[in-house]
């Protein structure tokens, strides 16, 4: 019905038929919110009729429902930072920092919910703030000093465009959860800093690391399209793609020389010349010349 209405540009009528009974009300003012989430007249009439319903109650669901609707007014905006900030559920004050992205005056009470007790608004947090410019110091510090490796994961992905977050990035390869280094290099993937390649190159040539953790950062440079990882790439081939070795340890091999293959196609297949390799490589090889660079190399940006 609600999708009916946005076709017919009926928002008003919408809204008119919102019923009294509360839980009803709330499931209709949260549908509204998503539907009608770009016409602006629309949602302050939902976010008014939303304000009312919250004020009236303080049950948990009820509460839950309504918050996206709240974001569109000042007093909606209000009595989300209000409750991000002192409510004792912390699955509503998640909700309300979900409801608070992209409000231009709720940088600072969602700076401040980064410091939350619990993990799952952390993270709420972070997402919210992660196209907010004025916060990247904020999230820096998350990413190196919050304790839950989930929301330091979270904080890394928030950072991938952020140039000046290649130094915090490249020490969270360190932590001692996976959870944090994968998300650390798929940070520096998208990392517009030319010095990111340097990163991923230095991680990946280390013997010593989870070799799941070598295949993401080989991938990684793949995704860089960085001329300058070609070295690393084709040494890393040469070690590891040996039929001999364990199945896990051929896997970092063969997605180097697939990195490779997309960074200098030439190059691998000329790795491929003069080596035995299996039929797994040369498949991964041609597959990958074929898909070549989705993306310009970082030093071209």
């Amino acid at each position: 019905v609600a999708l009916a209405a946005a076709r017919e540009n009926a928002g008003g009528a919408w809204v008119q038929a919102i019923p009294e009974v509360a839980l009803g009300a709330a499931r209709a003012l949260r549908m509204g919110a998503e539907v009608f989430a770009n016409d602006p007249l629309v949602r302050r009439a939902l976010a008014d009729r939303a304000l009312a319903l919250w004020n009236a109650h303080r049950d948990f669901e009820l509460r839950w429902r309504i918050a996206p609707a709240l974001a569109a007014s000042p007093e909606g905006v209000d009595a989300l930072r209000d409750a991000l900030a002192h409510d004792a559920d912390h699955d509503l004050r998640a909700e309300c920092a979900r409801a608070l992205t992209g409000v231009a005056d709720a940088s600072e009470a969602l700076r401040a919910a980064l410091g939350d007790r619990a993990p799952r608004v952390r993270i709420a947090a972070l997402r919210a703030l992660s196209d907010n410019a004025s916060s990247v110091e904020a999230r820096l510090a998350v990413l190196t000093n919050d304790g839950w490796p989930a929301v330091r994961a979270e904080a890394a992905r928030g950072l991938a465009r952020e140039a000046r977050a290649t130094a915090a990035l490249r020490a969270s390869l360190d932590a001692a959860s996976t959870v944090t280094v994968t998300a650390a290099i798929e940070a520096l993937a998208e990392s517009p800093d030319p010095t990111a390649t340097a990163a991923l190159t230095g991680f990946l040539d280390q013997g010593r690391r989870a070799s799941v953790l070598r295949r993401a950062a080989a991938e990684a440079l793949g995704r860089r399209c960085d001329p300058t990882s070609a070295e690393v790439l084709e040494r890393v081939a040469t070690g590891l793609t040996d039929p001999a070795l364990p199945p896990w340890e051929q896997a970092v091999g063969h997605t180097a020389l697939a990195s490779l293959a997309q960074v200098d196609a030439a190059r691998a297949r000329a790795f491929l010349t003069r080596s035995e390799a299996n039929a797994e490589a040369l498949s991964a090889v041609e597959r990958a010349a074929r898909r070549g660079c989705a993306v310009a190399s970082p030093r071209a940006r």
